[in-house]
C-alpha cells in the first residue's frame, strides 16, 4: 500500500521527492530504498538526521567517488572532508560572516538596481533567468571581486554544469558519456582556470578569491576546485529559493500587496535596506523561511558510510549510501501541522522549537558555509524589488524542477510595473 502511495504521488504530478516523501510518512524511516542498482538508506527523521549530519564519529563522507559533484568540483569545499575540509573552511569562513559579510549589501543592491533598470517599465519578464543572472553577478563582484558582465554568458555553463550533477543514470551506477554538455560546460571551466592563474599573477582587493590566491597551501587546481564549486552551487540555490518565493507570494491573492506594505511601512520607499532594516521586516523572513520549508534548494544530502553507523532503525555497514532527506522531513505530518500548504504565519512570533526538524541549509561540520550570505542576500534582493516594482503572475500552477536544484520549473513569467 505504501508503494502506491507513492505510486499516487507520481501519476498525480508530483516527482521523486513526493513520492520519497509518501514512503517515508507511510513507512516510517530510516527507510531502506533498493531499486535496481540504487541501494540506500534514507534517514528522515529529527534523530536520524541528527546522527547522520553531526557524524562525531567520523564515519560519513560527502566524497562519493560515483558523484559527478566530484568529477566537477575535485576537491571542492562541498565535497571533501576530515583536516582538508576543516582547513577550507576556516580559510574562507571569514568572508561569510561578520562585518564583511554585511559590507556586501551596497553591491548587492547595485546589482538590483542595474537588474529593474533593464526591465520595460510595464511588461513581462521571465523571472528564473533574471535571478540566476542576478545572483551570479552578486557572487562575482561581492566575494570575489571579479567584473559580473560575463555572468550572462557563464550562466549557460552553470546551468550546464547543473544539468550534469543533477539527479541522472549515475545513481543507478550507469555512466552514460554525454559530449555536447560536457562542451557547454567548457566555457565555464575555461573562465574558472582563467581568473585563478589571473589572480595567482596580481592577488588584489579584499576579497575570498584573492585569499584563496594568496594561500601558500592550496594549488591552482585546488583554488580552481573551490571557486567552481562555489559558482555553481552558490548562486543556482539562491536564484531557486528567491524563485520559490516570488512565485509563491505572487501565487497567494494580497499577499505581495502586504509584503510591499511591510517593506514601504519599515524601511520607506527609497531608503537603501540594510541589514538592520531587514530585521524588522518580520513577514518578509517568515515568508522566506516557509519557502525554505517547502522547496529546499538542495532536497537530499548524500553520504557514504566510512564505518559502521547507527541509526534508530539498524546499522549502515561501511560502504553503504545514506541519504538525508530534507524534503521529507520537512513535510512530516506529525512534525508540521498542514505539512503541504504554504502558511508563512508558521514562522511568525515564537514557536517552539524543533531541533533537526528544519535544516534547509543542512548542519554539523558541512552546515552550507554560505548560508549567512543567502539569507542576507535573499533578503536585501526581495526588499529592494518590492519597494522598486511591483510583480503580477504571468504564469500557471507552479511546478518544481528536480535538477542540481529544486527550482520552480520554468518559464516563470511575471508581469513587471516599475514603480521608480
Amino acid at each position: 500500500m505504501a508503494g502506491l502511495g507513492a505510486l499516487g504521488a507520481l501519476l498525480s504530478g508530483g516527482t521523486i521527492l513526493d513520492a520519497l516523501s509518501q514512503l517515508v510518512e507511510r513507512c516510517g524511516e530510516p527507510l531502506r530504498l533498493r531499486l535496481m542498482g540504487f541501494d540506500a538508506v534514507v534517514a528522515a527523521g529529527p534523530e536520524n538526521v541528527r546522527r547522520v549530519l553531526l557524524d562525531p564519529g567520523g564515519r560519513l563522507s560527502c566524497r562519493l567517488k560515483d558523484d559527478p559533484v566530484v568529477g566537477l568540483c575535485g576537491r571542492g569545499l562541498l565535497v571533501v572532508d576530515g583536516e582538508l575540509h576543516r582547513n577550507l573552511r576556516r580559510l574562507s569562513e571569514p568572508y561569510l560572516r561578520g562585518d564583511r559579510l554585511e559590507g556586501y549589501a551596497g553591491s548587492v543592491l547595485s546589482r538590483v538596481d542595474r537588474l529593474v533598470a533593464g526591465w520595460p517599465r510595464r511588461g513581462q519578464v521571465e523571472l528564473m533567468g533574471e535571478l540566476r543572472r542576478l545572483t551570479l553577478e552578486i557572487l562575482l563582484e561581492a566575494l570575489f571581486g571579479l567584473d559580473p558582465e560575463p555572468a550572462e554568458t557563464l550562466e549557460r555553463g552553470t546551468r550546464a554544469a547543473g544539468d550534469y550533477i543533477g539527479p541522472g543514470p549515475w545513481l543507478l551506477g550507469l555512466r552514460l558519456p554525454n559530449p555536447r554538455l560536457a562542451g557547454r560546460v567548457r566555457p565555464l571551466e575555461e573562465y574558472v582556470r582563467e581568473q585563478v592563474r589571473n589572480r595567482r599573477l596580481k592577488p588584489h582587493g579584499d576579497n575570498l578569491l584573492t585569499a584563496w590566491a594568496r594561500c601558500p597551501w592550496l594549488s591552482d587546481e585546488l583554488i580552481r576546485d573551490q571557486l567552481m564549486t562555489f559558482l555553481v552551487a552558490g548562486h543556482e540555490t539562491v536564484a531557486a529559493w528567491l524563485g520559490w518565493i516570488l512565485g509563491l507570494v505572487l501565487s497567494e491573492a494580497g499577499l505581495a500587496e502586504r509584503l510591499r506594505a511591510e517593506v514601504l511601512d519599515g524601511l520607506g520607499e527609497r531608503s537603501e535596506p540594510d541589514p538592520e532594516g531587514l530585521r524588522r521586516l518580520s513577514l518578509l523572513e517568515a515568508v522566506g523561511r516557509e519557502a525554505l520549508r517547502l522547496w529546499p534548494p538542495i532536497p537530499i544530502l548524500n553520504r557514504r558510510a566510512v564505518g559502521p553507523v547507527g541509526l534508530s532503525g539498524g546499522l549502515v555497514r561501511p560502504g553503504g549510501r545514506v541519504l538525508v532527506g530534507l524534503y521529507a522531513l520537512h513535510r512530516r505530518g506529525h512534525l508540521w501541522p498542514e505539512p503541504q500548504k504554504f502558511r508563512p504565519e508558521r514562522f511568525l512570533g515564537s514557536r517552539p522549537g524543533m531541533p533537526f526538524a528544519y535544516l534547509p541549509f543542512g548542519a554539523g561540520p558541512h552546515t552550507c558555509i554560505g548560508a549567512a550570505f543567502a539569507r542576507l542576500e535573499g533578503g536585501l534582493v526581495l526588499a529592494r524589488l518590492l519597494q522598486r516594482v511591483r510583480l503580477r503572475p504571468a504564469f500557471g500552477r507552479l511546478r518544481p524542477r528536480v535538477g542540481a536544484t529544486l527550482e520552480p520549473a520554468g518559464p516563470l513569467f511575471v508581469e513587471v510595473e516599475r514603480v521608480w
